[in-house]
């Protein structure tokens, strides 16, 4: 089984999802760290699969929206929904930024409340 390289932390958004063939739909995320994602998506997209994403993300009370592009790692079924697991193939520099002050917020978060 492949490791993973990073932490990923539960985060329920809605994610605008464009597949290969030009479709577009709404998924949801089930996570993020700052090498991929989770996503619920109604559509069966296959591995190796290359999507583009948007998303928004709040960091200190802003919104920021977030364009990047991933690849599909692997799929299950999951409630009527497919549960993919992508990896970030394309990331802007603003879109890192982003994650990467989002992530640190929500590593920051996990650590002041995991030992309550």
């Amino acid at each position: 089984m492949e490791k993973r390289r990073g932490r990923r932390y539960r985060i329920d958004r809605c994610v605008l999802v464009t597949g290969p063939d030009g479709e577009i739909l709404r998924a949801a995320t089930t996570d993020l760290s700052s090498w991929g994602m989770g996503i619920l998506s109604p559509r069966p997209y296959d591995p190796g699969d290359e999507l583009r994403l948007r998303f928004q993300l709040s960091v200190n009370g802003n919104t920021q929206d977030v364009a990047l592009a991933a690849r599909v790692k692997h799929r299950c079924l999951s409630r009527d929904l497919h549960a993919l697991g992508l990896e970030f193939t394309e990331v802007e520099a603003g879109a890192r930024e982003v994650i990467g002050a989002f992530l640190r917020f929500r590593e920051q978060l996990w650590r002041t409340t995991a030992c309550m």
